[in-house]
């Protein structure tokens, strides 16, 4: 029971480190950088504390609408 915990503890405070979540989010919005219709919201570096980060706001469709329904990938929404 012990491990347990220590390994709750431990994710918690991964979870709690909006430093490495910042970190963690700007290298998946490099990655994704130049995507044809995903948009990852750029970290506010100047505004990462240790109690919180704030993000742009990106605006898109919902990601269940982002595939067919054979499951291969769709391209961008069109219309408005």
């Amino acid at each position: 029971m012990k491990a347990l915990v220590d390994e709750l503890r431990a994710r918690m405070a991964d979870e709690l480190d909006y430093r490495l979540e910042a970190r963690f989010q700007t290298e998946f919005a490099e990655r994704y950088e130049g995507h044809p219709f995903f948009r990852i919201p750029k970290v506010v570096p100047e505004r990462v504390v240790a109690a919180g980060a704030d993000q742009r706001l990106g605006r898109g469709p919902a990601l269940e609408t982002c595939s067919s329904e054979t499951g291969e990938p769709r391209g961008p929404p069109t219309g408005g």
